[in-house]
């Protein structure tokens, strides 16, 4: 390959890392920043004034699970 084809090829190179970067620059510009339905739909447990602590409630509802488990089990056992 002669000097000047190797020129070209560079160049070439050139153009499309700059086409390249300022395709990416674009879309970084265009982010939809919209919220979906599902995401905007606010129930009573998202209000800041809410009674209910829902972690207190799954957490209740767990142990509640686990002892009904354990008694249960213990119920069964043949001895």
């Amino acid at each position: 390959m002669s000097a000047a084809a190797a020129d070209d090829d560079n160049d070439n190179d050139d153009v499309m890392m700059v086409q390249a970067e300022d395709g990416d620059s674009d879309d970084e510009d265009e982010v939809d920043e919209e919220e979906t339905a599902l995401e905007s739909y606010e129930t009573p447990l998202d209000k800041d004034d809410c009674p209910v602590d829902e972690y207190q409630v799954f957490k209740s509802v767990l142990e509640s699970k686990t002892l009904c488990s354990v008694l249960y089990i213990a119920s069964n056992v043949v001895l």
